[in-house]
């Protein structure tokens, strides 16, 4: 069930290229400057979250159950969930938050930080950091010239997704949620930050391959409140 249709009550938006440019973004440069949907969104994310409050949700996140368990007088003012990837990784799918919370701030001030930093030191992938798949089908006598451009082509994507899940996504969402909580630990600092197992809004683990179509009956435990479908349309779109 999509999240416009569940649950019952709220207000319901969906962000557009459109409504952006009617926004002043405080890391604007870095959203002009982005190359990818993914991280355009993930900067849109928290800022809009900081400014607003409320729950983001990505387009490919199904809801369960409602959330408004979690949004009562005891709820958290901050609750976010780890993904089912096999690491320790705090995913940005799915974000409830009041306004003004100290996490979103950081992920903010880092995100400026980080574009603040000349060209120079930046982690930006490019097509002559594939070459080594290049020289590695050469080695065994695959020089098919066509071949090898797919391999550096692949692997520039690839390696794009890294550096953007690095540089604005879960990788970043979990370096400044762990330092935040681990350095402000006070309730009176951050508040009841909740951050939920896996299956709560991750049952599905995350595989190479998307997998869109719904989960098979009895897949998903009676605890889940949302399906993250890992679609991954940020990155098949430029």
């Amino acid at each position: 069930m999509s999240f416009f249709s569940c649950p019952q009550g709220w207000t319901h938006r969906l962000w557009t290229d459109a409504d952006v440019d009617s926004i002043c973004l405080r890391n604007q440069h870095a959203y002009s400057a982005a190359p990818n949907y993914g991280q355009k969104s993930d900067i849109l994310r928290y800022e809009l979250l900081e400014r607003h409050g409320g729950v983001y949700v990505d387009v490919d996140m199904e809801c369960v159950r409602p959330l408004d368990d979690l949004h009562g007088q005891r709820g958290p003012s901050f609750y976010a969930g780890f993904s089912n990837t096999g690491t320790v990784e705090l995913n940005n799918g799915i974000i409830g938050s009041i306004p003004g919370h100290p996490i979103l701030r950081q992920m903010i001030d880092r995100i400026n930080r980080e574009q603040s930093k000349p060209v120079s030191a930046r982690h930006h992938p490019t097509r002559a950091q594939g070459s080594s798949l290049a020289t590695i089908l050469s080695f065994l006598g695959r020089s098919d010239a066509v071949a090898a451009e797919h391999a550096v082509a692949r692997a520039a994507r690839e390696l794009e997704a890294f550096v953007t899940i690095e540089a604005t996504g879960p990788g970043l969402f979990t370096r400044g949620v762990a330092a935040l909580v681990l350095q402000q630990g006070h309730v009176d600092e951050v508040g009841i930050v909740l951050l939920a197992p896996p299956v709560w809004f991750y049952p599905i683990p995350n595989r190479p391959v998307a997998t869109p179509s719904p989960p098979a009956a009895g897949a998903v435990p009676a605890v889940t409140y949302a399906v993250h479908h890992w679609a991954r349309s940020w990155q098949t779109r430029g």
